[in-house]
């Protein structure tokens, strides 16, 4: 079976904590079945939620939420609309690895981003990405 945690069969605290819901997955886990087009219907997706839930002051997001999130960020920026929030906070993630979806222009919204730091060891590169936004 796969070690990727995101391809395993859920354990019983992750299928209490859903309640009978599915799990899904808006972002394929693995850099090598992303596409352009994944990219964009999980933006779009994140976009329709924040929609619904408006007026929201902040995005808080981890891992693949954050890239999403800077993903949808920049569709954004390139229909020159900003973001309807105020705020990003990001958890260990927020780098975009497909280089289509990869920001062109810093991003104007306020982002902190939090990482495990010398324990984190994705640190560097995504941090040198976030500093681009």
């Amino acid at each position: 079976g796969s070690t990727n945690p995101t391809e395993q069969e859920r354990t019983e605290g992750e299928k209490l904590i859903a309640k009978g819901k599915p799990f899904v997955q808006w972002l394929p886990s693995s850099s090598a079945g992303r596409s352009e087009a994944s990219a964009a219907a999980c933006a779009e997706h994140l976009a329709e939620v924040l929609r619904a839930a408006a007026p929201v002051d902040a995005v808080v997001a981890f891992s693949q939420g954050a890239e999403a999130a800077s993903v949808l960020v920049e569709q954004l920026r390139r229909r020159q609309q900003e973001p309807p929030w105020r705020l990003n906070v990001f958890f260990s993630g927020g780098s975009v690895s497909d280089p289509a979806q990869q920001m062109q222009q810093p991003c104007l919204t306020p982002t902190l981003y939090i990482s495990g730091g010398e324990q984190d060891v994705f640190d560097a590169a995504i941090a040198e990405h976030v500093a681009r936004m």
